[in-house]
């Protein structure tokens, strides 16, 4: 657990203010029953295993006994139905109800926290988004309609209108991220030092931590996490893109996700 703390202290100082709306999820989701989102998150993984199982014992079933599985020797239409009744008779009803219904109360607080806490960086984004529209309306359109053919000429305005608002959104996210750099360098900082000092005491080195030692250090690597995010790494490496990868996915949905739900 400590040193788990660590790592993730360490990607939120240098690297936390590309995923502002991550960080934002994930402390929804803690805040909001993180024990009942990891609880229902693995009831539905034991409900996938159970339905795997059912689906290699179906594959191998011979009841005419002629040495050919059954589902090979059926229609696609009847393995549809053959297929959907096995789902139906694998999983309990009552338990994916009861943690589908739990992720879905989670998934509304992550939106709503998602909308409240970024509603003046998408208020910016929709007002940089309907400046870029105007010029955009007049000019580019209707040079893009004449290589359209005329079935598909009307969705030229609002697929514009969408690309203008992502592109405004996406400048506002940019401002807001210049903004949480600082915090997520200077929270990474405190759970970088926070698991170094559990870790230590765990091993019996807890005078290392003691006085203001700690507090020390999480001054100075908050002060480099800043630097760093804003002068080091202003861009994402590409090394650094493929070891968060599942976290870049999520970051570029979430931000998609937000600036077309404005």
């Amino acid at each position: 657990e400590e040193i788990v703390k660590t790592v993730i202290g360490l990607g939120l100082m240098f690297f936390g203010g590309f995923f502002i709306t991550t960080i934002a999820v994930a402390e929804a989701i803690q805040q909001g029953g993180s024990e009942q989102f990891l609880k229902s998150v693995a009831v539905l993984k034991e409900q996938m295993k159970l339905i795997h199982k059912a689906n290699l014992k179906d594959n191998k079933l011979d009841l005419d006994g002629d040495g050919v599985a059954d589902v090979k020797q059926i229609s696609q239409a009847e393995l549809s139905r053959r297929k959907m009744a096995l789902f139906f008779k694998s999983t309990d009803p009552d338990t994916c109800s009861q943690a589908l219904s739990n992720l879905y109360t989670i998934f509304v607080a992550v939106v709503a926290t998602l909308r409240l806490r970024f509603a003046r960086t998408i208020s910016l984004g929709a007002a940089i988004g309907e400046s870029l529209q105007k010029p955009i309306t007049k000019y580019l359109v209707p040079q893009v309609k004449k290589y359209l053919d005329e079935d598909y000429q009307k969705w030229a305005l609002p697929i514009a209108r969408y690309i203008c608002r992502f592109v405004g959104v996406s400048i506002a996210f940019y401002l807001q991220r210049i903004l949480s750099t600082i915090h997520t360098a200077i929270r990474g900082a405190r759970l970088f030092v926070d698991g170094v000092t559990d870790l230590s005491r765990r091993n019996g080195y807890g005078y290392l931590t003691e006085g203001y030692a700690d507090e020390a250090c999480a001054l100075m690597l908050s002060l480099v996490g800043i630097y760093s995010q804003f002068f080091v790494f202003p861009y994402l490496p590409f090394l650094v893109k493929l070891l968060f990868l599942p976290a870049t996915l999520t970051e570029w949905f979430l931000s998609a996700f937000v600036s077309l739900s404005v």
